[in-house]
């Protein structure tokens, strides 16, 4: 049996406002107290996750206004975002197309999957692969 199982799921436009909140708690270890603060989460609704994110939510969801668990978890929404966008939204991979970005995708070097020197940036991002200065 889960001691916590909460959910926070958010809708966000191309420009990553929210536009739909909601927090859901199927397992807490305080049953009819933890699991009624699901509805304070619609107040994300509006906010950017680009633009004073995690200063907002921290003022708008800190303390006795919010659960911490799924506080902290959202502190995070803006990372999973941009990289979720990363291509399905933003165009970022290498194309045949005039949409391909003339500056280095925001995404490289910013996790071990996505290093210019490794395998997933020359396969899926050729033109950013780091080249050996010994080649």
């Amino acid at each position: 049996m889960p001691l916590h199982d909460l959910s926070l799921r958010i809708t966000v436009d191309r420009q990553l406002n929210i536009v739909a909140a909601e927090a859901v708690s199927d397992a807490v270890p305080y049953p009819g107290f933890c699991n009624t603060i699901g509805p304070a989460y619609a107040a994300l609704v509006g906010l950017n996750l680009m633009k004073g994110f995690r200063h907002e939510l921290k003022q708008r969801l800190h303390g006795i206004a919010g659960c911490t668990h799924l506080t902290e978890l959202a502190q995070i929404l803006p990372t999973a975002a941009v990289q979720a966008f990363a291509n399905d939204v933003w165009p970022t991979h290498d194309a045949a197309s005039d949409n391909v970005p003339h500056e280095k995708p925001f995404q490289l070097d910013k996790c071990h999957a996505l290093r210019t020197d490794g395998g997933a940036v020359a396969q899926f991002y050729p033109r950013w692969v780091a080249k050996s200065e010994l080649a």
